[in-house]
C-alpha cells in the first residue's frame, strides 16, 4: 500500500507591526526602532518636549533679515537678552567711575542696541565692554600724565604768576569765542558755556600745550601794552583777528609753527580758521 503523501504547507512570515498604517519607507525607518504600538506612543511626550526646545536653521536662500531673525532666535535659547535695555543695564553698571561724562549716553546705547540685534550672549558683551573701558582707562590716566608735565613745566616757566597768567590766557580765549566762533558756539547749551566757556576755550584747556598756554598769554599782555585791550580786560572784536593772532604768534613762538595751530584749531574746534 502506497504511503500517503504529505503537503508542506509554507507560511508566511509574520509582518512588520506598522505594515498596516500605510508609512512611506523613511517614516517607516523611525518607528522600525519600537518593538509595538505601545512603545511608540510611549515616546511621543518625549519627542514633544524635544520639539518644543529644538531651534530651526535657516535655509539657504533666506534673506539677510530671515537669517538675522534665525541667528537671534538660536542665541536666544543659549542666553542672549531679548532686550536692549539689558544690555544697557551691563555698560552703564560696569562703567568705572572716572569714565562717567566722558563717554556720550547715545554711544552707550548704539552699542547695547547692535548688541540686541546681533544676538551677542551677556558674558560676551560684559567681557567686550570690560576691555574697552579698559582702553579708555589707559587713555584717560596718559592724559593726566600728560596735563600734570604741563602744569609742570608752566610752573618753571611762570611760577608764582601762572594762574594769572592762565587766566589772561582763557580771557583771551573767551573774547575769540564770542566773536570768531560765536555761530559754533551756538551748539553748545548755556550751562556748558558757563562752566567750560566755548570750543576755543575749551580746546586751550583740553590740549593743555604750555606752548600754547603761552601765546595766548603773552597775546593778551602785547594786546593791551599796544592799547588794543580799549581799557578792557578783552580786545576789541576786529575783522581779521585770526590773522592777527597768527602773526603774532609766529613772531614770539615760531617753534609752534602756523600750520601746528591751524591743525589744532581746525581739529579740535570743528572751525576753518
Amino acid at each position: 500500500m502506497p504511503e500517503p503523501v504529505v503537503t508542506e504547507t509554507k507560511t508566511a512570515p509574520p509582518g512588520n507591526w506598522y505594515d498596516s498604517y500605510g508609512l512611506a519607507a523613511e517614516d517607516a525607518a523611525v518607528v522600525a526602532k519600537y518593538k509595538d504600538v505601545g512603545e511608540a506612543v510611549k515616546s511621543i511626550p518625549a519627542a514633544q518636549r524635544f520639539i518644543s526646545t529644538a531651534v530651526t536653521l535657516p535655509k539657504t536662500t533666506a534673506t539677510p533679515k530671515e537669517r538675522a531673525e534665525s541667528v537671534r532666535g538660536i542665541m536666544g535659547r543659549l542666553g542672549a537678552f531679548d532686550s536692549p535695555d539689558k544690555y544697557l543695564q551691563i555698560a552703564t553698571e560696569k562703567m568705572p567711575k572716572e569714565l562717567k561724562g566722558i563717554i556720550p549716553d547715545a554711544e552707550l546705547k548704539k552699542l547695547a542696541e547692535k548688541a540686541h540685534a546681533t544676538g551677542m550672549l551677556p558674558e560676551h558683551f560684559t567681557e567686550g565692554i570690560e576691555e574697552r573701558y579698559q582702553m579708555l582707562m589707559e587713555q584717560v590716566e596718559a592724559d593726566v600724565k600728560f596735563r600734570d608735565a604741563g602744569e609742570q613745566q608752566l610752573d618753571q616757566v611762570w611760577g608764582r604768576d601762572k594762574e594769572t597768567k592762565k587766566a589772561n590766557a582763557v580771557l583771551l580765549a573767551r573774547h575769540y569765542d564770542d566773536t570768531l566762533f560765536a555761530e559754533d558756539n551756538k551748539k553748545l547749551s548755556p550751562e556748558e558755556l558757563a562752566e567750560k566757556g566755548g570750543k576755543l576755550t575749551q580746546l586751550l584747556r583740553e590740549i593743555n600745550l604750555p606752548d600754547l598756554w603761552r601765546v595766548f598769554a603773552d597775546l593778551h599782555r602785547v594786546l593791551l601794552a599796544e592799547g588794543n585791550m580799549g581799557g578792557h580786560t578783552t580786545p576789541p572784536a576786529e575783522k581779521g583777528a585770526w590773522d592777527q593772532m597768527y602773526a603774532k604768534a609766529r613772531q614770539m613762538w615760531p617753534e609752534l609753527g602756523e600750520a601746528t595751530w591751524r591743525k589744532y584749531a581746525n581739529e579740535k574746534t570743528g572751525a576753518t580758521a
